[in-house]
């Protein structure tokens, strides 16, 4: 029995490819119960409030002798960004190298629907603002090719104990992945207003989005098992 805690995008591509290949699994929270699971994939989003929750379910996990445990992080993750989501990331992932369970970590940078929501703003407000610099490099990665990775990362023949970095076959700056998203809309990206310097430099700070502008995400290695890979155009395409 495989239990994922997940939502959003990509939970829901992974309930739709277990339940292609045929896989026993439930959907749960962090404080699931394990009666009966033997791997387990931790995709969902954490926040630092939620890490005393999940180093008890990496405790519950292995006095439950669970095989295996999966969990998708962030690149970035070990940067020591003080932004929440990253410094949440790399907490999740301390506490499982050090909870003496098998497992996979699995690095992603944003997929589609980062830069879909900020094209979609644009459409309605009509302005959004970015950070001062959108020349960085990044490699983002379809959100069905996130759940593919989880489910090879299962395989018992795939690695274990190790940080994995996964990612999209373009690389490119994040401005030029969002006017890919603008155009998949029907948006234009003639307002999208780089932020003022002061407030650019709180933002990278203390904002997820300004980093993954501002700051370049390509891995000198990134771990495909052998799964082709999505343009981020036909991702968007299929969204759109």
């Amino acid at each position: 029995m495989i239990l994922f805690i997940g939502s959003g995008r990509v939970g829901a591509h992974l309930r739709t490819l277990l339940t292609a290949k045929g896989a026993p699994f439930r959907v749960g929270t962090l404080s699931a119960n394990l009666d009966g699971v033997e791997r387990l994939i931790v995709c969902d989003q954490i926040s630092t409030a939620d890490l005393p929750r999940l180093d008890d379910l990496y405790a519950r996990a292995r006095r439950a002798n669970i095989q295996r445990v999966i969990l998708l992080s962030c690149l970035g993750a070990a940067r020591g960004y003080a932004a929440p989501r990253f410094a949440a990331r790399r907490g999740a992932e301390e506490l499982l190298i050090h909870s003496g369970l098998e497992h996979l970590i699995l690095r992603a940078p944003v997929h589609e629907g980062f830069f879909e929501k900020i094209a979609q703003r644009l459409g309605e407000n009509r302005t959004t603002l970015l950070p001062r610099r959108t020349d960085n490099r990044i490699a983002p990665i379809a959100s069905p090719d996130i759940a593919a990775s989880l489910w090879a990362a299962l395989s018992p023949g795939a690695h274990h104990h190790r940080v994995l970095s996964i990612g999209g076959p373009d690389v490119m700056s994040a401005r030029d992945a969002l006017e890919i998203a603008c155009r998949a809309h029907g948006v234009s990206t003639r307002f999208a207003i780089p932020l003022p310097r002061r407030l650019s430099r709180v933002s990278a700070r203390h904002q997820e989005r300004s980093l993954w502008f501002s700051e370049d995400f390509t891995p000198p290695t990134v771990e495909d098992f052998g799964l082709k890979r999505t343009p981020l155009q036909d991702a968007l395409n299929r969204t759109s």
